[in-house]
């Protein structure tokens, strides 16, 4: 099969799709305010002791629920279909991206240009799982896979969905240059979007306390 850059599909694709499936969606923005005051209403609940102890469970499941759908909305951000300018894009996708702390500049790079331009493409393709020849080379990779791999009936293999996402956010980040994901300028920028979440979770715990 002859392979093609994606833009070959997406010229061939657009002429027969109405111009309005490529404007922004400016209402679906609506979900961030409603989703940042159940997390913040829920956390001040718990953090305060005005909740009782027995539902805390219950709060801290229904937050994650809402991190979640936070970091769903700032995907179709960061992907352009909310609101225009790269300003607006990337502060929106930042406030999106903040419960798992990913720099709206590495997910840009990581996501939008080499995963969706490389899908499914060995040793190209950052999210593609291992190769069966990867597989058997590199220990690492076997340990990850057989451990932490969704699957296989494995109740462990549920620890990748609490800390995949992040773990794998900071491999991009700090392996980003060696994958070619982001060039100079933008891991300087990457840096200072992750130390601005840092930064602001840290003040969270400052002021929530012991």
């Amino acid at each position: 099969m002859e392979l093609r850059p994606i833009d070959t599909y997406a010229r061939a694709v657009r002429p027969h799709l109405p111009d309005a499936a490529f404007e922004p969606v400016p209402a679906r923005l609506v979900w961030l305010p409603v989703h940042a005051s159940l997390i913040g209403s829920l956390a001040w609940t718990i953090a305060s002791g005005r909740l009782p102890t027995p539902l805390w469970p219950v709060a801290s499941l229904a937050i994650g629920v809402a991190m979640a759908l936070v970091a769903f909305l700032g995907h179709e951000v960061l992907h352009g279909s909310v609101v225009r300018g790269k300003a607006a894009i990337r502060l929106v996708g930042w406030i999106c991206m903040l419960p798992f702390v990913v720099p709206p500049t590495l997910w840009t790079s990581w996501h939008n240009r080499v995963h969706h331009n490389h899908a499914m493409q060995p040793g190209v393709d950052p999210d593609l799982y291992p190769t069966l020849a990867e597989y058997q080379r590199d220990p690492f990779m076997r340990l990850m896979a057989d451990y932490f791999g969704l699957g296989g009936r494995r109740l462990r293999s549920v620890i990748s969905l609490l800390f995949g996402f992040t773990g794998q956010s900071q491999q991009m980040l700090w392996e980003s240059k060696k994958h070619g994901i982001l060039t100079a300028p933008r891991y300087r920028r990457a840096l200072v979007e992750l130390g601005l979440g840092v930064a602001f979770w840290l003040l969270v715990a400052w002021l929530v306390g012991g």
